[in-house]
Parts: structure tokens; C-alpha cells; sequence
């Protein structure tokens, strides 16, 4: 299943390919167009089929995430972390 794909996928900002490639193979066959640019976003072009009436439609979404590295802890079991990734 394509959630649990991505969701145990490593986003973290900055290092997306993991999950660019998933979806890139999860839409490569339904799409007339897939590439990504130089900062890494994906775009999936697909082309309208007859007579349409013009309308666009565009889906827009975050491949990233949250990242954090535990730097250390305390005795009492506390952590320290800081964040990974691009600010």
C-alpha cells in the first residue's frame, strides 16, 4: 500500500528521494508527463483526453518531513535534539 510506503519512507527536508520515487512509480503509468526540477519537486502532467471544457486542476503537497536527531539525554531520561534538515 502506497501510505505505508511513504509514511516509512525517509523525507526528511532536504533528502526527499525516497519518497519522490515512490510516487513517481505510483503515477508514472496514469501520467503523459513526470519530472522533477533542479530543487527536487515532482510534476505529473496529465494531459486532458476530447473535449473538455478547459478546467485545471492542480494537486500540491509537501514530500517532506520533520526531522530531528537525538544528540543526548540526562539522568532523568530527558533528550536533547536538535533538527536535520534545511531550515
Amino acid at each position: 500500500m502506497i501510505l505505508k510506503e511513504l509514511s516509512e519512507a525517509i523525507g526528511v527536508s532536504g533528502n526527499e528521494d525516497a519518497v519522490r520515487k515512490i510516487i513517481a512509480e505510483a503515477v508514472r503509468d496514469t501520467v503523459d508527463e513526470l519530472r522533477s526540477d533542479t530543487i527536487g519537486n515532482l510534476f505529473a502532467v496529465k494531459k486532458p483526453r476530447g473535449k473538455g471544457n478547459g478546467l485545471k486542476v492542480m494537486l500540491a503537497a509537501h514530500m517532506d518531513e520533520v526531522g530531528l536527531m537525538i544528540t543526548g539525554f540526562d539522568s532523568s531520561g530527558g533528550l536533547r535534539f536538535r533538527s536535520v534538515g534545511r531550515d
